[in-house]
C-alpha cells in the first residue's frame, strides 16, 4: 500500500516543476493584489524584477502554470507578468515522456497612475 501512495505523490509532483527565477532588477515587498497578465509589455512605466519560468506536463492546462507564475511574481513584489513564450516539446521516441509545456514570463512592477 505504501508503494501506491508514493507513486501518486511522485506522479503529481512530476506534473509541475517549481517556478524558476532569474533576478534582473530589484524585488519589492510581497504584493497583495491581483497579478495582471500581459502578452506584450504594457504602455505604462514599469520596473522589471526578473524572468520566471515553469515547465509542466503538456496535457495540463496552461492556466494552472500561469497561476503558479502569478503566485511567485506576487512573492517578489510584482503586480504583473508579461508572458514571453509558451512552447510545447514532444517526444515520439520515448513512451514514458510524452512532452511538456514551458512558459517564460517577465515579473514586473507597474508604476501607479
Amino acid at each position: 500500500m505504501k508503494f501506491i501512495h508514493v507513486s501518486i505523490i511522485l506522479f503529481t509532483a512530476s506534473c509541475f516543476s517549481s517556478v524558476g527565477f532569474t533576478q534582473t532588477g530589484n524585488t519589492f515587498s510581497k504584493y497583495e493584489g491581483f497579478i495582471e497578465v500581459y502578452f506584450e509589455e504594457p504602455d505604462r512605466e514599469f520596473d522589471q524584477i526578473g524572468v520566471l519560468s515553469i515547465a509542466q506536463d503538456y496535457q495540463k492546462k496552461d492556466v494552472e502554470a500561469i497561476k503558479k507564475l502569478q503566485d511567485r511574481a506576487r512573492d517578489l513584489g510584482a503586480n504583473a507578468i508579461v508572458i514571453q513564450s509558451i512552447r510545447d516539446f514532444y517526444s515520439e521516441e520515448n513512451e514514458l515522456y510524452k512532452g511538456e509545456t514551458k512558459i517564460i514570463a517577465l515579473a514586473i512592477r507597474i508604476e501607479a497612475d
